[in-house]
């Protein structure tokens, strides 16, 4: 990912919390009045379903990822930091 699209990224994430602690409560409480407790969990299992494809398709995996299996190393985080380790 391109450096000066990382603060578009944690805008949409800080977006995406602020708004989901506004609508979970109303979306909660409506399916809660409406059916029963046990519906908000058949929604959270419909829209994990649902997301799990879209989260595949959009999110590329990473080069360390793709590279032997190994997990992070110094050089790994030498790149982030952008500074010699």
């Amino acid at each position: 990912m391109p450096r000066r699209w990382i603060p578009l990224c944690v805008g949409f994430l800080g977006t995406g919390a602020g708004v989901s602690a506004v609508i979970g409560p109303l979306v909660r409480g409506a399916l809660t009045d409406h059916f029963s407790w046990r519906s908000v969990l058949w929604f959270l299992v419909v829209y994990t379903v649902l997301c799990i494809p879209l989260f595949v398709s959009v999110v590329p995996e990473t080069w360390y990822a793709q590279d032997s299996g190994s997990t992070c190393s110094a050089h790994c985080c030498s790149v982030w930091v952008s500074q010699p380790c």
